[in-house]
């Protein structure tokens, strides 16, 4: 309450006298009763005594409680209320804005079975006929954390992971679940000897970008190592002709 008498003044008026304030939210002059004043001063505070209209009030509030942010879509600048805000987490101006966003960044995320996952399987398949592969399994871990693509015959495992295994889009003990997750994944793989390898998609927005990335990684990491299992596995086989044999049936 910001009174334009003093505390002295205040108490030579009448009961009904009006009283000079300021609003303090656009400093205009507005007036009223001592007897309000007095009841206020007692401890009970009223919003009437610090602003001169209900518009400056929610403007004040606005202005305290309110913050300006862009969205992370369209970058059109939004009020969100301070309290509604999540730290490190991605705001947004409306629920279409939120759906293209998720809708663009989609096939680097974890969804059941993403894009890249499909794409990476099917480049596998087409060079390797007859070689078992395993999508979304939770068979292989003793925790049974699921690995996104499991070749058993060879014991390899491979990862694409997304933004989310490396941003807080949904929080920061959302990203630390997934990461204590993922390093889990890394020390059960290790423990059944199998070989596990990532491929880190989380850089790429865009499907077509992320389809050339997948097959760059496919054709000059993961292939080679496919190959280089298989060969090991025919070297195991002391009988030449059953080396052939397996090397004709997984290529």
């Amino acid at each position: 309450m910001k009174m334009l008498i003093s505390n002295e003044e205040l108490h030579l008026l009448k009961s009904r006298d009006s009283v000079a304030l300021e609003c303090e939210n656009c400093t205009r002059l507005f007036y009223k009763g001592k007897n309000i004043i007095l009841t206020s001063l007692k401890g009970h505070p009223n919003f009437a005594l610090r602003f001169c209209s209900l518009k400056c009030h929610y403007a004040n509030q606005r202005k305290h409680n309110w913050i300006t942010i862009s969205c992370e879509q369209c970058k059109t600048e939004i009020l969100k209320q301070k309290s509604k805000i999540i730290n490190n987490v991605y705001n947004f101006c409306s629920k279409s804005c939120s759906a293209k966003f998720q809708n663009k960044n989609k096939t680097l995320g974890r969804s059941k079975k993403s894009k890249a996952e499909v794409y990476l399987v099917s480049l596998i398949r087409n060079d390797f006929h007859n070689l078992p592969v395993e999508e979304n399994t939770r068979k292989v871990l003793p925790s049974n954390l699921e690995i996104d693509i499991y070749i058993s015959h060879l014991k390899l495992a491979i990862e694409i992971n997304g933004p989310l295994h490396f941003l807080p889009i949904f929080g920061n003990e959302k990203l630390k679940t997934i990461q204590t997750n993922d390093a889990r994944k890394m020390s059960e793989t290790k423990l059944l000897q199998c070989c596990f390898l990532v491929v880190d998609a989380s850089k790429i927005k865009y499907w077509k970008e992320t389809k050339e990335f997948i097959a760059m990684e496919y054709f000059s990491r993961i292939k080679p190592l496919i190959l280089e299992k298989i060969n090991l596995l025919g070297d195991r086989d002391s009988n030449p002709d059953r080396q052939i044999q397996k090397l004709q049936s997984y290529h």
